[in-house]
Formats: C-alpha cells, structure tokens, sequence
C-alpha cells in the first residue's frame, strides 16, 4: 500500500522519513497483532473444558459405583459403638468392613469405630440405634432378643457345630425374617461377626466329661439354657463380673469361668488357672444393629453398599478367630496349661435334656423348632 508514488508526491525528505517510520511501526504492529488471534486460546481453552468431563472420573466413579453409588458430596460418617478392642477377631472383622467401605466409596463414607464401651454401654448402645442418635452398635442376641424373643433361638447352647453352619444359616431367609420383626423398634441387624467359641478354664482338675463339672464354682453365659447345662452336670454358676475373673479365681472366690476363644491369644488366665478344655459349648454370636432412622438419612445408594460391605467382611471374623485361637493354644502349652478335650457327645446330650428345653420356652415353641430344623440342614 506505501509505495514509492506516495514518497514523490509528498516531496519532502522529512516527511519520507517520517512516513518511512510510520511504515515500519505499521509492519511491526501488525505480525504482533496476528499472534494474538493465534492466542486462540479459544480452541486450547475450549479443548480442556471439552476434556474435563473425561477425567470427572464418570467411568471410575460409575465403576465403582456399581456396587457402591455414592453421591459426590459431603462425607458421610458412620458412628459404630463396639465394647471389644481393635485386635479381636471380630475387631480386625469391623476393620476390613471400614476399609472396603472407604475403598468403595472413595472416601465419602467413613466407618469410624469406637472401642471398649467409649460411646457406652451395648444396652445403652442399642437404645442409641433405636432413638436414631447412633448409627451402629456391636452387642450380643440378648440385646435384640429383648424386643424380638425369636432371637433367643439363635444363642442356644450347642446349636452351632460350625462357625460355617453359622453363617450359612444366616444368609437363610428365616433371618430375613428375624430381622422384619426387629424392624419396627427402629434397629436392624446390618450382619453378624464372631468372637470365638465359649471354653473352659479352671483352677481344679481337667473337664472332660459332664460329671467333671460337679461342684465347680463357674462363671459361664448368663442365659437360662447356659445356667441350666451347668447346674445339671452339677456345676455351680456364679454372678460375678467377667473382668475381676482373673482375681476371683487366684483368691479362690471362683474355680473356673468361660472365655472366648477368639480372644485366647491374648490372655494371661492361665497365670491362674492350669486346666483348659475346648467345651465351645456357645457360639459367641455378636450382631451389628444399625439405626434404621440414621440409614434413612443416609444419602441414596450408601445404605446398600455399606450393608453389601458387611456382608462380604463380616465372615472374616471366623478366620481370625482360627488364627488368634491356634496362638493362644501355643501359649498355653508353653506356660504349661493342661487342655483336654471333652466328650462332646456327652455335653451335647445333655445341651438337648436340659437346655434346648429352656432356649425353646424363650424363643418360643414353634420358631425354636423351626430354626432348630434349618440350622440342622447346613451342618
């Protein structure tokens, strides 16, 4: 466009020179203006908007969420009240169910456990649930037998040949139907984790008949069933505290007690007690009741997933239980306990006499004998 027409027209050194520099600042504006437009950034901008959704981990989130679908969001905290401490067999269970909640969730669930009683009670734990102001407490089929007595049926002595009957008889849908009767009271049993079977110590001499129980002092299972299994063979049961038994038996207040034998491996009863016998006369049996009101307030898709979760970790507690249970029994001989092993047909027989009778009234007649039926089809 500046040609040389325009420099002859004008005549003028100065103003050729100044139309000169004009032309240059020209030339010079304009490759700096076109590499702006090059700044379309538009495109690159419009690039990663378009590619975000992409990461929006749509596909890692729907994988996961296909067992699992949790809102994004807000965390959300499961509060669980549990009277045991964190490396008992059914500890080390409700820790694999917190970790496969928070892998599933990623991260936007959180079971948060509180060990030995810290929130309370069991009892005042499951009066939480049922209020709404807990969202889980571990306790006993006492507890829910409260409310629902069919639950008595469960914790019969010698029922469980098994921890494998156990669980196979609790995926049966009579404990659907347990659970629709607990229902109402505002808690449900979320699964169940297992502490072992209840043995025996004591101070005398080796149990391994029924008529070796005779005159014994013993702390045991405070439960009809239980009281009267002992009182028959002759034993004398005795209302005492479960954590001053390691004293009552050293001063001689008592001559033996019960004790889980998932927790065996950790304890220190044989200081005081040289006679071990393996009765696993009761199935220690602890139910996870959750609040149906705090569940309902749980955002959508979290109830499912975290009870799926219990599900598939809460039988773990058995494996433990094994493991921890095969130490202990280490331990003992090397402190030089005595463990004999009893004539379970003979216990068992007299379980039928004097105990079945006691379980059925509690239970109740028509479910006690239904429940014996299918317990027997999974043995």
């Amino acid at each position: 466009m500046f040609k040389h027409t325009t420099l002859k027209r004008l005549g003028s050194g100065v103003v050729c020179f100044a139309l000169l520099i004009a032309m240059v600042v020209t030339s010079c504006a304009s490759p700096t203006a076109t590499p702006v437009p090059t700044a379309t950034k538009p495109p690159v901008a419009q690039a990663t908007a378009t590619s975000a959704p992409t990461p929006t981990a749509a596909p890692t989130a729907t994988k996961a969420a296909t067992a699992t679908p949790v809102p994004s969001g807000n965390i959300t905290t499961i509060r669980v009240s549990n009277p045991m401490v964190a490396n008992t067999a059914h500890g080390k269970a409700l820790q694999d169910w917190a970790k496969l909640v928070l892998e599933r969730s990623k991260g936007q669930v959180v079971i948060q456990n509180f060990w030995s009683s810290e929130l309370g009670t069991q009892a005042a734990g499951f009066e939480a649930v049922r209020a709404g102001t807990l969202d889980v407490v571990l306790g006993t089929t006492g507890i829910a037998a409260s409310v629902v007595k069919e639950f008595n049926a469960v914790g019969a002595t010698y029922l469980w040949d098994s921890m494998d009957q156990f669980y196979r008889v609790l995926n049966d849908p009579i404990m659907d139907e347990l659970n629709k009767k607990l229902e109402p009271s505002g808690a449900v049993a979320i699964g169940a984790v297992l502490a072992g079977w209840k043995n025996l110590w004591n101070v005398k001499r080796p149990v391994r008949t029924p008529e070796d129980l005779k005159g014994l002092k013993l702390y045991v299972v405070n439960a009809k069933d239980a009281i009267g299994l002992f009182q028959a063979a002759g034993a004398q049961p005795v209302n005492l505290v479960f954590a001053e038994m390691y004293e009552n038996m050293r001063t001689g207040v008592a001559d033996g007690t019960d004790e889980s034998s998932g927790i065996l491996a950790s304890s220190k009863f044989y200081e005081v007690a040289k006679f071990y016998t393996p009765l696993k006369y009761y199935l220690t049996i602890s139910f996870m009741y959750g609040s149906t009101k705090r569940a309902a307030a749980w955002p959508a898709g979290v109830k499912d997933m975290v009870f799926q979760a219990a599900k598939e970790t809460f039988a773990n507690s058995a494996k433990y239980e094994g493991e921890l249970y095969q130490q202990g029994l280490d331990n003992l001989k090397k402190n030089g306990v005595t463990v004999t092993e009893p004539d379970m047909a003979a216990f068992k027989a007299l379980a039928e006499k004097e105990a079945w009778p006691k379980s059925r009234e509690s239970a109740g007649a028509e479910f006690f004998d239904r429940f014996m039926q299918i317990a027997a089809k999974y043995k």
